[in-house]
């Protein structure tokens, strides 16, 4: 399931920021926290997947411009239907059914009627003066009293906020009978006359659905920077902006609390404890990688790669610089790693990368046995490879319990993916960012396997596509190959998501991605492949282990690092035999046999929701090939700009 975070005209930036980060702490991996916008909204089908909509801080006005009429329409219906609509500051006054926002203000006021009226009443505000659009100047840290009946929160009967421009929501107790019950209370009254403490969280009930609305932003995490960055924060704010900061650190943990309880009252799922986090928030934070390599690799690949990274590393700091992240280079001999990395590192991340966890004995081990994992590699390339001539996939592993997305550390730091020998692995326990096709990430789950894949090629640009689709089918091959594995179902569905038949359902349990940059050599090409496979976890969907289980109990379960090495040999056999015999029969018959698409009729949105027969693939282009079975039209679907929601056999193109 999704979580949807509106990111649109009108809403605030550090908003979007600090609501983003503090769902992806406070839900770990039971939901995909994806950004939608209007369009979205209004066009496509997102309302089956969706467990809550989202709409942070920001100005409400044009929330009413871009979503008026039929986004508001569809989002009603979905909270009615039994959804969750969670409105913070302006997304709070949107939700109202009448906003009185700085009445009688000439320049600032808005007042006037809502469409989505999940509140019956008059969402009021600012409660404390000072407000300035796209500023902190206004902005400070209030008390809210919880409702202990309702929160049940340990301890805590307040909890101090963060507050810039929100309002309270009048006389909210009168609408007790219509569904609205206060969760938390402004401890001052502020501009309201008539009220000691007025609403400042409120949840309604909206048919079957509900929707929480807040006049404050208990999501925000704020650090120094972030008050500080504005045009307001002048040298006179300073000293009441780090109070505020100060206050916000010390109630971390209760308003974490609090937005746990408030998700829990309305059906959703929440880790507890302190998550790993590696946000943009900590830049300074070190990561370390640690480099492993299979018998034949430290013989023939250590030296090579010894000596790239000798002639790329700055001699006095063991840094090796890239765009986005600067590699230490701790286990180079004669590199001497000076004690602070952040006086010479710019800024920017920093990967450390070691030859043993016992280097650093203080950070956690990853939960991966390369001595069992390059042991499996060894049985199952004999299991599947002819040619012992083959470029090797799997040999070298960078390998880590927590790293922001390993497709992003190779694909995006030229400069150091470069120097890495064709067909490392980089692998990791948790990703904080992992990365899916479009605007998808890729929740990181123990027990998931998530890895990426470098190497260069000299295949023709055009004929690059295909790798995606070989990679989809190595890794269903590699399970339903293995002798009694046979049935297990595990298919592809186009262009490159990996889908399971778990109790008669199809449930997707992997995917795969690609990404490409030209090298400065002539005719080459940097590619880095990436994959995720759900293998023995839990949440949030079922995992390969549990089909293999509900197909045959007397089936050994398969570990990751089994797993990883059957995809890898399994891999390396399609691409041998693609780079020699390019596309053709010999791949398409396998791959047809394990796809999902055979004869599909299905529905293409872009072209007036025609009804068209799937074919096949092009061998040429690789696009998907599709016949209009009334007009006779054939239609050429690139696997880039399109997807397939299986649910509704309907085709649209990937945002």
């Amino acid at each position: 399931m999704n979580i949807l975070l509106y990111h649109d005209r009108g809403t605030a930036v550090n908003a979007v920021k600090q609501t983003y980060h503090c769902l992806k702490t406070l839900m770990g991996h039971a939901y995909d926290i994806i950004y939608v916008d209007a369009k979205v909204l209004k066009t496509q089908p997102w309302e089956d997947q969706c467990a809550m909509l989202v709409v942070p801080g920001g100005r409400d006005l044009p929330y009413c411009e871009d979503l008026g009429g039929l986004a508001n329409n569809r989002i009603r219906r979905y909270v009615e239907q039994g959804g969750s609509y969670l409105g913070i500051c302006a997304g709070g006054y949107y939700a109202s059914s009448t906003i009185e926002f700085e009445k009688g203000d000439p320049v600032m006021q808005i007042c006037g009627s809502r469409e989505l009226s999940f509140y019956p009443g008059v969402s009021r505000g600012t409660i404390y003066p000072g407000f300035v659009y796209n500023s902190e100047s206004g902005a400070r840290s209030v008390d809210v009293l919880l409702s202990p009946s309702l929160l049940l929160l340990p301890g805590s009967r307040s909890v101090k906020v963060y507050y810039n421009g929100g309002g309270y929501f009048a006389h909210a107790d009168m609408f007790a009978d219509d569904g609205v019950q206060v969760l938390a209370r402004y401890d001052q009254p502020g501009i309201c006359d008539d009220e000691e403490h007025p609403a400042a969280i409120i949840q309604c009930s909206v048919g079957r659905g509900h929707a929480v609305l807040m006049g404050i932003h208990p999501e925000y995490s704020v650090s120094i920077h972030d008050l500080t960055s504005s045009s307001a924060s002048a040298a006179p704010h300073k000293l009441e902006y780090k109070a505020i900061v100060d206050d916000l650190l010390l109630s971390q943990h209760d308003r974490h609390a609090l937005l746990r309880a408030i998700f829990t009252r309305i059906g959703l799922r929440t880790r507890s404890g302190t998550p790993h986090d590696i946000s943009p928030s900590h830049p300074q934070r070190e990561q370390h990688l640690f480099l492993s390599m299979s018998p034949l690799a430290e013989e023939t690949l250590w030296p090579a790669l010894k000596q790239k990274w000798m002639a790329a590393v700055h001699p006095e700091q063991g840094i090796l610089p890239s765009k986005e992240v600067n590699f230490s280079l701790a286990l180079l001999p004669d590199i001497l790693i000076p004690n602070d990395l952040a006086d010479i590192t710019g800024g920017k991340r920093v990967v450390s990368i070691h030859r043993s966890s016992a280097c650093i004995p203080s950070i956690p081990v990853p939960s991966f046995d390369t001595q069992a994992y390059f042991a499996a590699l060894e049985s199952q390339r004999q299991a599947h490879l002819d040619d012992p001539r083959a470029q090797q996939f799997g040999d070298v592993l960078l390998y880590t319990d927590l790293i922001h997305s390993t497709q992003s550390l190779l694909d995006r730091n030229y400069a150091f993916s470069s120097t890495l020998p064709d067909g490392l692995v980089c692998l990791a326990t948790h990703q904080s960012s992992g990365r899916g096709r479009g605007r998808n990430s890729w929740i990181s789950q123990q027990g998931a396997l998530q890895f990426s894949v470098v190497f260069k090629t000299t295949l023709p640009g055009p004929t690059i596509v295909f790798l995606q689709y070989l990679i989809a089918l190595a890794v269903v091959d590699s399970v339903r190959t293995r002798p009694g594995y046979e049935g297990v179902p595990l298919f592809v569905k186009w262009p490159n998501d990996i889908y399971a038949n778990h109790r008669g359902q199809l449930i997707k349990v992997g995917g795969c991605l690609l990404s490409t940059t030209m090298a400065p050599e002539r005719n080459q090409f940097l590619v880095t492949m990436g994959c995720g496979l759900n293998v023995n976890n839990r949440d949030p969907t079922v995992s390969l282990n549990q089909v293999i289980g509900a197909q045959d109990p007397s089936l050994p379960l398969l570990t990751l690092e089994d797993t990883l090495a059957g995809i890898l040999a399994m891999f390396t056999s399609l691409y041998s035999t693609f780079c020699s015999q390019g596309m053709g029969d010999w791949f398409l018959t396998r791959y047809y046999r394990r796809w999902l698409h055979s004869h599909q009729l299905v529905t293409l949105s872009q072209y007036d929701h025609v009804q068209v027969l799937i074919q096949g693939i092009s061998k040429v282009h690789g696009f998907l090939m599709a016949l209009d079975v009334k007009t006779g039209i054939h239609y050429e679907l690139q696997p880039d700009g399109n997807t397939f929601d299986m649910m509704k056999g309907l085709i649209t193109i990937k945002k």
